[in-house]
């Protein structure tokens, strides 16, 4: 009776773990600001060490009038945009710059004219609000340990153990339900 119980309990267990449950294996939690990656753009400085770009929202509506602030270990410049959203600082040198705009960060590695590897671009490209949403974090601490095993679940021994025992416990448990033991008479 008591293997019965167990087989039926760790069939439930499985059922909602793995069905009512399923962000716990899908689920990423949102990067904390020191954990998120600011990408790195290569641009080619125009003649005289021009660089210009253009600021837009995630709309791709130009935001004007806004702030631009660029730094290195050299020095820091900043600018504003102008109506159609464009900016441009004159007199760099090849380096690497970090930028600053509505609330977004990006390291441009600037190549001095004519020395930009073939992927570089001619202008910079600031979107404010660009961030992206992957999936929903489920709240729970037992989440959270999963989530290296998100991509690959199959990887995580625990979640490959549980499909297993789920696989094996299931079917034993509903072919047993229906079968009740009659007391021996004596």
């Amino acid at each position: 009776m008591f293997s019965r119980n167990l087989r039926l309990s760790a069939a439930w267990v499985a059922v909602v773990v793995f069905v009512l449950q399923p962000q716990f294996l899908l689920a990423e939690p949102p990067a904390a600001p020191s954990d998120m990656q600011v990408p790195i753009v290569d641009v080619a400085l125009g003649q005289h060490g021009v660089l210009f770009g253009q600021l837009v929202d995630s709309q791709g509506r130009q935001l004007p009038k806004t702030e631009i602030q660029l730094s290195n270990r050299l020095g820091q410049w900043s600018t504003y945009t102008d109506d159609q959203g464009n900016f441009r600082f004159d007199g760099l040198a090849g380096s690497t710059y970090q930028v600053q705009a509505a609330g977004q960060t990006k390291i441009v590695r600037a190549w001095a004219e004519g020395t930009a590897p073939p992927r570089a671009v001619q202008g910079l490209l600031l979107v404010q609000d660009s961030s992206v949403v992957r999936g929903q974090h489920c709240g729970s601490p037992v989440c959270g340990s999963m989530v290296r095993y998100a991509k690959h679940p199959l990887a995580n021994p625990f979640i490959f153990g549980g499909l297993v025992l789920g696989a094996i416990a299931i079917p034993v448990a509903i072919h047993n339900s229906g079968h009740h033991e009659t007391p021996a008479s004596t």
